[in-house]
């Protein structure tokens, strides 16, 4: 004979178990879900093998990084441009001769990566120009890309990449893509307090933006922005988090005078674009390129223009490494002083006194 008073004392137990069971694993998913989001680790993707956090809401609060935040700790190197060379037997058939970095190509690239592992970053930005491009095929281009990305995947951490003019002579905006394995060319990435912005100025006011996707040798001497990009930039500023721009054209409002006595210009509209930065408060602004080291502070917005590993002669193997902490923004700079052979030294970015006199032979 059944105990009715045994069945309903277990049905109880039942409930409460079943309920209290369903609590415990509520508080849990609630408790993790609430550290990712106080440690910004929202989904987000940075390239195929890492995923970092796009934050999709924000505190409405004014630009203020919490003290207690972790420094964000950054790799910059910029203008490698790279060109795969034969290794094997002359043949006219380039698709079955073996192509590979020249240790010329490499060495500075080995440089940066052996600093990267004392430097222990949390993420490194390629700042575009990865590849020379100018007369390769699209072949040649994209094995030069990948040559880059595997060297650099080396330190084993996130990469962000910035397109430059020069990929666009071998490959298309979507074969840059598609050959580094990403989705982005304008994009916005936020870390913890922190917002960077990657931006593409790789356009013509003859070209329409749909157009330059497609496009090879686009006439890109200094950068341009078409107003949906500038309207995109906008709202990407337009966040409480302190806010970095990597671009690949400087954003100057001058013209200066680089190694031979070349005009190094800046992007259009640059006064614009500067207007918008110190609008919406942003911290610093990177740029390779020019192959011209300045460090500029105006309005609050600090601008760095960083020579890269390859072209200068002034600070012959440059790369850099950016820690960022409670949103100052502090750039060590890495070069081979003597020239190509010499030992690396390394400078504060922004020491007036470590500014050499240009090297014009």
């Amino acid at each position: 004979m059944i105990n009715k008073d045994n069945l309903n004392s277990n049905k109880k137990k039942f409930r409460f178990n079943k309920w209290f069971f369903g609590a415990v694993i509520l508080s849990v998913f609630l408790f993790f879900f609430f550290r990712a989001v106080s440690l910004g680790l929202l989904s987000g993707e940075i390239d195929s093998r890492f995923e970092i956090q796009k934050v999709f809401f924000l505190p409405a609060v004014n630009k203020e990084v919490q003290t207690e935040s972790k420094p964000l700790k950054i790799g910059i190197i910029t203008d490698t441009h790279v060109r795969p060379s034969r290794m094997g037997q002359y043949s006219n058939e380039l698709h079955m001769v073996e192509r590979r970095l020249t240790p010329s190509q490499l060495a500075p690239i080995n440089a940066f990566v052996m600093e990267m592992e004392k430097f222990q970053p949390d993420l490194i930005i390629h700042l575009g120009d990865v590849i020379e491009g100018s007369g390769d095929t699209e072949e040649i281009g994209r094995l030069g890309l990948k040559l880059v990305k595997e060297e650099l995947e080396k330190v084993g951490v996130p990469i962000l990449w910035v397109l430059g003019n020069h990929e666009l002579r071998a490959v298309t905006k979507e074969q840059f893509k598609d050959s580094l394995g990403i989705n982005y060319l304008d994009e916005y990435f936020d870390w913890g307090d922190y917002r960077l912005i990657i931006l593409d100025a790789n356009h013509s006011k003859k070209v329409s933006k749909e157009e330059s996707e497609n496009s090879l040798n686009l006439k890109l001497s200094s950068g341009f922005l078409p107003e949906e990009t500038l309207d995109w930039l906008e709202d990407a500023l337009d966040t409480p988090k302190a806010t970095f721009v990597f671009c690949h054209y400087a954003i100057f409002d001058q013209v200066f005078f680089g190694e031979k006595g070349r005009p190094r210009l800046s992007l259009k509209p640059a006064a614009r674009v500067r207007d918008l930065f110190e609008n919406y408060e942003v911290s610093g602004v990177f740029n390779g390129h020019i192959e011209y080291r300045r460090f500029e502070e105006t309005n609050g917005v600090k601008y760095f223009s960083l020579p890269g590993t390859v072209k200068s002669k002034t600070y012959p193997g440059s790369f850099y490494t950016l820690t960022i902490d409670k949103g100052e923004p502090k750039l060590k700079m890495f070069y081979q002083a003597g020239g190509r052979h010499g030992e690396y030294v390394d400078v504060s970015f922004e020491d007036e006194e470590s500014f050499l006199e240009l090297n014009n032979d």
